[in-house]
């Protein structure tokens, strides 16, 4: 979509299977999050240029995962309102409550961006670490509603008085 994303090509060593997701989550432990990767694309070897050195006009442009095929639609208030942030922020069509935000294109920059507006339009104040640590839209959605709740005011003790007298 024009905008510049940090991407990760990975060769493993012959006869080891890579899995992406714990390749990100060791990288997230182990860098800061501006440096984890959006993406992370496993290539069987890197493309070189006949003096050896990285082709990078060759390197496949990565694709950016979504779970479209099972795509679960929003079941709630809060998951609606992700769903649609994260449409916006990510340039993408369709965003379903399974989806990774970080598979879909996401990196630290548009996750800062999808939590200031997450912080504007649910009125809650969310670090920017949960979405590192939640990083499903209903993973997320799940910890905003708790959030919400353990944010709710709680009744002054003159209205639990009136309440346990019967006079509300």
């Amino acid at each position: 979509g024009g905008s510049k994303r940090l991407v990760a090509y990975v060769v493993a060593q012959p006869e080891t299977d890579i899995n992406i997701d714990t390749l990100r989550q060791q990288l997230q432990r182990s860098l800061p999050d501006y440096m984890v990767p959006s993406a992370i694309v496993p290539l069987a070897a890197l493309p070189l240029t006949p003096n050896g050195k990285l082709d990078r006009n060759a390197l496949p442009a990565p694709e950016w995962q979504s779970s479209a095929e099972t795509m679960v639609a929003p079941r709630n208030a809060t998951e609606a309102t992700l769903a649609a942030i994260w449409r916006d922020v990510l340039k993408r069509e369709q965003v379903g409550v399974t989806d990774n935000f970080f598979a879909l294109g996401g990196d630290s920059l548009s996750a800062t961006r999808a939590i200031a507006r997450t912080q504007k339009e649910l009125k809650l104040n969310v670090p920017l670490k949960a979405m590192f640590e939640a990083q499903t839209l209903e993973a997320l959605a799940e910890r905003l509603d708790v959030l919400g709740w353990a944010n709710v005011p709680q009744p002054s003790s003159h209205a639990d008085a009136e309440l346990e007298e019967g006079v509300i």
